[in-house]
This record gives C-alpha cells, sequence and structure tokens, in this order.
C-alpha cells in the first residue's frame, strides 16, 4: 500500500510538473508572439518611413519612374515580410492552442488523480481505524487474560502456603501420636507384666478371667490406635502427594 501510494505521488508531481511546463512555455508563446507582432509593426512602418524618404530623394534626383520602381519594389518586400510573419504568427497560434490543449489535459489528468489519491487515502484511513480497533481489542483482551493469571497464580501460591502449613501440622500431630503410641505400648507391656505377675500370684480363674478381659480390651485398645495411626499414615501421605502435584502446577505456571 506505501508503495502504490509513493507511486500515486510521483505521478502527479509529474503531471504538475508537466502543467507547469506547459503553462511556461505558453506564456514564452505569447511573449513571442507579441514581440513578432511588435517587430512586424515595427520593420513595416520603418519600411514605410523609409519609402517615403526615397520618394522624396529620387524625386529630386531621377524623377517619377525612378520613384515608382522603388515604390513597386518596397511594397513587394513589404508584402513578403507580412507573408512571412503572418506565417508564423499562425504557426505560434496554432502551437499555443495545442499548449492550451495539452494544459487542460493535464489539468484534468491532475484533478482525477488527486480524486484517485484521495480516496486511496480514505481507504488507507480506515484500513488504519480498523486496524487500530483491532489491536486495542487484542490489547484489551490480554491485559484480562494476563490479570487473570496473575490472580490465579496468586490464589494458587496462597493454597500451596496453606497445604504446607496444613502438612506441618499434620506432621507434628503424627510425632505427638508416634510418641503416644509409644506410651501406650509401654503401658501395654507393663500391663502384661503385671498381669502375669497376678496370673503367678494368684492362680483363681475369675482373676485369671478378669486379666484376660482387661487384656482383650488393651488388645482393643491398641488396635483401634493402630488403625488410626494407620490412617493418619494414609492422610499425610495424600498430603504430600497434593504438595508436590501443586509444586509441579506452581512451577508449570511460573514458566
Amino acid at each position: 500500500m506505501p508503495t502504490e501510494a509513493s507511486n500515486f505521488n510521483n505521478d502527479i508531481m509529474s503531471t504538475i510538473y508537466r502543467v507547469s511546463d506547459a503553462e511556461v512555455n505558453n506564456r514564452v508563446l505569447r511573449s513571442t508572439i507579441n514581440d513578432l507582432s511588435y517587430e512586424l509593426f515595427s520593420k513595416t512602418l520603418s519600411k514605410n518611413t523609409n519609402t517615403d524618404l526615397t520618394r522624396r530623394d529620387t524625386s529630386v534626383q531621377t524623377g517619377d519612374e525612378f520613384c515608382q520602381s522603388k515604390v513597386v519594389s518596397v511594397e513587394a518586400s513589404n508584402t513578403r515580410s507580412f507573408k512571412q510573419y503572418l506565417w508564423k504568427f499562425r504557426e505560434l497560434k496554432k502551437e499555443n492552442n495545442k499548449l492550451l490543449q495539452l494544459t487542460n489535459e493535464m489539468r484534468s489528468i491532475c484533478t482525477q488523480n488527486l480524486k484517485t489519491i484521495q480516496n486511496r487515502l480514505n481507504c488507507l484511513t480506515d484500513l488504519i481505524s480498523t486496524v487500530c480497533s483491532s489491536y486495542l481489542k487484542v490489547n484489551q483482551a490480554y491485559h484480562n487474560d494476563n490479570v487473570k493469571w496473575r490472580n490465579e497464580r496468586q490464589n494458587l501460591s496462597l493454597h500451596l502456603e496453606n497445604e504446607k502449613h496444613l502438612t506441618e501440622e499434620i506432621r507434628i500431630k503424627l510425632n505427638i501420636m508416634e510418641a503416644e503410641k509409644k506410651k501406650i505400648e509401654k503401658a501395654i507391656n507393663k500391663l502384661k507384666e503385671q498381669r502375669e505377675n497376678e496370673m503367678k500370684e494368684f492362680n483363681a480363674n475369675k482373676q485369671i478371667k478378669r486379666l484376660k478381659e482387661e487384656l482383650d480390651i488393651s488388645k482393643l485398645q491398641t488396635e483401634q490406635i493402630r488403625q488410626d495411626f494407620e490412617a493418619y499414615k494414609i492422610y499425610t501421605k495424600e498430603l504430600l502427594d497434593n504438595e508436590r502435584r501443586l509444586n509441579k502446577e506452581l512451577r508449570k505456571s511460573y514458566h
């Protein structure tokens, strides 16, 4: 598009230069016609004056015959000069008409080219306006997506930070439960020893039955604690897996 506009500008400038040259040539031609007309008039007047002087001289010197021959010769010369200048005048007038016609044609071409250039400029203006509007829309969409992505990344970072705190709390609770488990195991072992000692001291069936029941209850409690511990281990593993997954997603979003 810029190349076409440049070519049109070059064409119109060339046309303007041609019109200017034609107008200059027209002015020069008019000046030449005026000069020739003035020269023709001056020479005719000068020759007429010379004729009068010649007549006076010849009338004094030789008489009427010599005067008449000179007059005829001068009139013939004046007629030839007048015809010659008249022919030049007509030729120059024809050339002037041609230049006027060329000037009018150049002006018409210049006007048409100016209209074409104006139409092209209007099309370019509309195209630029459309491109600018599309650019603004794309830029606004990019800005909105960028803001949305930043908000999502910030929310993901906050969620990951919360998951880290929650994982740390679960680790602390697991450590506490592990310590409590050890205490319970020690208590169970102590109860076993105590029951063994009691079984050694008391040989009654009732006492043995009671100790067995207590042992069964302790086993149930121990099994319940073990199940709770296993459940906490599974929950902790899930939290750690979630933390790894969130870290991967966060690293991908940063890249």
